[in-house]
């Protein structure tokens, strides 16, 4: 006689940062072969960071799920913003001690603020040279619409570039001050085995450091400090030259040289584009259309052009 039919009911759960996980190694191993490549592994860096803050939630949800029901409202300012906000919440709560001071939690957070420093850097200059640096009409336009707030925003974005041209090519202490600076890369203990890397990095650095000598000079005697000589024009050397030309290439350096790290030791590289929504290029496109602009146009319609 034959059996009864019977049923079966299976329970699973599914869990998407394991998925997200398992995506990243894929896209990994996929950016490492001939035919993968850069987006690639950028997209394995995103696939890796969901899942990280995908184990954070799951973590939250399971065992704090009152706080996590007003997870966007709790993680949305500091102490707590963000993701590492969210690690912090979860590690005090569960009585882990986070070694903030100690590898690698602190090498990890040290890549992240240099790669922000050149992020800062790099819109600050890209700032400066839409506004500046591309079109003699858009200077006229600028001083014909707010002539002074462009003239002074011109002259802070510059000296913005040079102290963040200055601060990532220092030394890496002052006195008895650790100062963290496009040097502090070559002490990664992950370039201890990768002496070949060390040395390519150091030689990259170097290069870096030395094309910015004429920046940190401007650092020194004008920008952070007033150097008498040259204020009352008694100097024996004037201060050296900064082209637009030099600023972009030093700033080309720093970042190849953090490239030089970020590709041979954390197999992926970075982009130090910010392409904000309310940029310059924004502000532009209203002042293009403005009736101030096009009343000073009226009258002047043959004006010379010149800087702001």
């Amino acid at each position: 006689m034959d059996a009864a039919p019977r049923k079966a009911h299976l329970h699973a759960e599914f869990y998407r940062h394991n998925t997200l996980w398992t995506g990243a190694e894929v896209l990994r191993n996929l950016g490492n072969t001939a035919g993968g490549g850069l987006y690639a592994r950028l997209a394995a860096i995103l696939f890796a960071y969901l899942a990280f803050e995908g184990v954070l939630n799951h973590l939250g949800e399971g065992l704090f799920p009152q706080e996590w029901k007003n997870e966007k409202t709790l993680f949305s300012r500091a102490p707590l913003k963000g993701t590492l906000g969210k690690l912090s919440f979860v590690a005090t709560r569960c009585g882990l001690t986070l070694h903030r001071g100690s590898r690698p939690y602190s090498t990890l957070k040290a890549l992240d603020t240099q790669r922000s420093a050149l992020v800062h850097l790099h819109d600050a200059w890209d700032q400066y040279q839409f506004l500046y640096g591309e079109s003699q009409e858009r200077v006229r336009m600028l001083n014909a619409c707010a002539g002074w707030f462009f003239a002074l925003t011109q002259r802070l974005l510059l000296q913005d570039t040079i102290l963040g041209i200055s601060r990532l090519t220092d030394s890496q202490s002052t006195g008895k001050q650790e100062n963290l600076v496009l040097s502090s890369l070559l002490s990664d203990p992950a370039l201890q085995s990768r002496t070949e890397v060390k040395t390519d990095l150091k030689a990259a650095i170097d290069v870096a450091v030395a094309a910015a000598a004429p920046v940190r000079i401007h650092r020194h005697k004008y920008v952070a400090h007033l150097d008498h000589a040259i204020a009352v024009g008694t100097a024996d050397e004037p201060l050296p030259g900064l082209t637009r030309a030099r600023l972009t290439e030093v700033i080309g350096n720093l970042e190849s040289a953090y490239n030089v790290h970020s590709q041979r030791i954390r197999d992926t590289h970075t982009f130090f584009d910010l392409g904000a929504l309310s940029s310059g290029k924004a502000l532009v496109a209203i002042l293009e259309k403005s009736d101030r602009w096009k009343r000073y146009q009226e009258l002047h319609p043959q004006s010379p052009s010149k800087n702001a």
